[in-house]
C-alpha cells in the first residue's frame, strides 16, 4: 500500500464514522479518526516542496488542529475542497509510478559518504551530532535481509542532505601516465553521484582531502577542503543553514 492509499483509507474511515454515527452517539473514536487522517495527509503534503506557496495547501496546513467531534467536523467541511485538490495535485507526480513517495527535505538525517579513513568518518559523524543532526552510516544500518544497494538505497532515501569523504584510499592512473595518484574509493564516487541526482548538488557536501585526485565529470564543482583545523567545520554549518537546517557553529 502507498502512502497516498493510505491516507485515502484514515480519510474515509472518518468520512464514514462521522456520516453512520448518531449525533448523540458520537465519541473519541471519530475524533482520533479525524487526527490520524489529517496528521498523515499533513505531513505528506508537506513533503511536496513546489506546494508551499499553493493557497489549497495553506488553507489545509494552516486549519485549526483541535476540537470536540462537532468543531472537526467543521473545519474538515472547510478543508475538505483543498484536500481534494491536493490529491490530484500530488498524484501527477506518481501517476507513471504508483510506489514511489515524496522526498523530504526536512529530515534530520544526512546521510555521510566515506571511503576506509575510519578516523576522517569519525569525526564528521560527531561532527553532524553535535550540530543536533543525524550521521547515516551505511555500515552501522541493519541488514534486514538486504542486498547492499537495496540498503543503500532505502537509507539514503530518508535523508535530506549528504556529506561525501574523498579521501586517500586508492591509487590510479590513466595508461600513459607514470606517476599513481591519489583516488576517493569507487563506491564513494558512485554514491557521490547518487545523490547529486536523488538530493540536488546544493544538498550534497563534497569534502576533499589534500592530493586526492578529483572526478573528471565534476570538474569546476566547488569542494571543500579537508583540513586538519576543522575550518570546513563553519562551511558545513553554512551550507546546512543555506538549506533551511536550524544549525549553529556554537555547538562544534
Amino acid at each position: 500500500m502507498t502512502e497516498r492509499e493510505r491516507i485515502e483509507n484514515l480519510h474515509q474511515k472518518y468520512f464514514s464514522l462521522r456520516e453512520n454515527t448518531p449525533p448523540m452517539n458520537r465519541d473519541g473514536e471519530e475524533c482520533k479518526a479525524y487526527h490520524e487522517w489529517y496528521e498523515s495527509a499533513y505531513v505528506y503534503f508537506k513533503s511536496f516542496d513546489y506546494l508551499q506557496n499553493d493557497s489549497d495547501f495553506q488553507i489545509f496546513v494552516n486549519a485549526k488542529k483541535n476540537g470536540n467531534c462537532f468543531v472537526l467536523e467543521q473545519i474538515y467541511d472547510s478543508i475538505s475542497p483543498s484536500y481534494k485538490v491536493l490529491m490530484e495535485l500530488t498524484g501527477k507526480i506518481s501517476k507513471d509510478d504508483k510506489t514511489s513517495t515524496p522526498r523530504s527535505y526536512n529530515s534530520k538525517k544526512v546521510f555521510v559518504v566515506h571511503g576506509h579513513n575510519n578516523a576522517v568518518k569519525q569525526t564528521v559523524a560527531r561532527t553532524i551530532e553535535n550540530l543536533g543532526l543525524t550521521p547515516v552510516i551505511l555500515a552501522e544500518q541493519p541488514d534486514k535481509g538486504r542486498t547492499v544497494i537495496e540498503k543503500f538505497e532505502r537509507e539514503g532515501n530518508d535523508v535530506g542532505f549528504a556529506v561525501v569523504l574523498l579521501t586517500a584510499d586508492d591509487k590510479g592512473r590513466k595508461n600513459y601516465a607514470r606517476k599513481m595518484q591519489d583516488r576517493a574509493r569507487q563506491n564513494v564516487v558512485f554514491e557521490m553521484g547518487y545523490f547529486m541526482a536523488l538530493l540536488g548538488r546544493e544538498r550534497v557536501f563534497l569534502l576533499l582531502q589534500k592530493g586526492v585526485e578529483e572526478p573528471s565529470d565534476l570538474k569546476g564543482v566547488v569542494y571543500t577542503p579537508l583540513d586538519k583545523d576543522g575550518a570546513w567545520q563553519y562551511r558545513l554549518v553554512k551550507e546546512l543553514r543555506e538549506q533551511g537546517y536550524d544549525v549553529t557553529s556554537d555547538n562544534l
